[in-house]
């Protein structure tokens, strides 16, 4: 009886071995999946940190193409362009019932700029309002502040009340233009822009 014991114990042990056995296998094949999951991961990741190299590489040149496009932008629109675009506009506007001042007067305080010198106001009058104008190649937030100075200043001199504050532009900065918003300065960087902004 006891050899018969024995030899059923030693059937379920290697019974058990087997089993184990065939454990291990399919632990080692899950292993193996695991470890082809892995490196078709590995080439997905080094693939996408490629194309975020290219796209940051296109970027960088979008970014110099449109600083190029701008910088010329702002080359083209120089002092000459200004007087040209303020000349076209004055005849425009003339010509259409408009009636556009321009004022240039010496600021011997320093009011406008902090020291002594000659302040030039583009100022359009329609429909029994005063229009105060500047048109520049670019604005930045420190042209905004000059422009409500030369505006506090206009006032000043004649006494008359300004009824909205306009700056003509193809080029603003964002900082110009929260600095615009904050204090009701109209910012035209289009036709459309301006037609409505002058419009009685």
């Amino acid at each position: 009886i006891k050899v018969e014991e024995l030899a059923e114990a030693q059937k379920r042990t290697e019974i058990k071995v087997e089993e184990l056995a065939e454990a291990q296998k399919r632990t080692e094949i899950k292993v193996e999946e695991l470890a082809e999951a892995q490196k078709r991961t590995e080439i997905k990741v080094e693939e996408l940190a490629e194309a975020q190299k290219n796209t940051e590489l296109a970027l960088k040149d979008l970014a110099r193409t449109v600083e190029f496009k701008i910088g010329g932008l702002g080359r083209k629109w120089g002092v000459e362009s200004e007087r040209s675009f303020r000349n076209g506009l004055t005849t425009i506007l003339s010509d259409t019932g408009y009636e556009v001042l321009n004022y240039i007067v010496r600021d011997t305080e320093g009011f406008v700029f902090g020291h002594p010198s000659e302040i030039e106001i583009d100022v359009i009058v329609t429909g029994g309002k005063t229009l105060v104008v500047e048109i520049k190649a670019s604005v930045s937030k420190s042209d905004v502040f000059v422009f409500l100075k030369k505006g506090e200043y206009y006032t000043k001199i004649t006494g008359k009340k300004i009824d909205r504050m306009i700056m003509i532009t193809p080029f603003v900065e964002d900082q110009a233009r929260e600095v615009a918003d904050q204090f009701n300065v109209t910012i035209c960087d289009s036709i459309t822009d301006l037609a409505t902004s002058i419009s009685p």
